[in-house]
């Protein structure tokens, strides 16, 4: 898949769209600031008649990607939130990877987006990707949850 890919991540106030790479960078950042993730409830009624998901709601595993129209409930995007904020002391405000290009592994895989070992999420959002992040934080903390088509 093409780093190019976008997940729309939609709240009350609108949507917010990222690459999957960087939504990649989002949950692993958030993992390692002790993000628990809840797992994401089924996709809604809208998803499964615009056939964006075609399984049993029943049968949903609670994937953060691909994207189905499945929901980051209320609770988790707010602890979500709270565990990015708890790393932005420690993202550079300068660009730590400047003109540095991210080595991609090649398995033909959704994977494949994932940055190369050296360089890390703190890397990634340093410099004005570091603004990107603190404006997904407050879409987190927005009511009702996420919703990602």
């Amino acid at each position: 898949m093409s780093q190019d890919l976008v997940l729309s991540i939609y709240g009350s106030c609108g949507e917010f769209a990222v690459s999957l790479c960087t939504w990649q960078r989002v949950l692993t950042l958030a993992e390692r600031y002790g993000w628990k993730p809840e797992g994401t409830a089924a996709p809604d009624e809208m998803a499964i008649e615009a056939e964006i998901w075609k399984g049993d709601p029943a049968e949903w595993d609670g994937a953060y990607f691909p994207s189905y129209g499945q929901q980051v409930t209320e609770s988790d995007a707010k602890n979500l939130a709270a565990a990015l904020e708890r790393a932005l002391p420690d993202i550079p405000d300068y660009d730590a990877i400047g003109e540095r290009a991210c080595e991609r592994r090649n398995g033909g895989g959704w994977l494949d987006n994932v940055p190369d070992v050296g360089v890390n999420p703190l890397e990634a959002f340093s410099g004005k990707n570091k603004e990107m992040l603190v404006g997904f934080i407050a879409h987190c903390r927005e009511e009702g949850g996420l919703w990602m088509y």
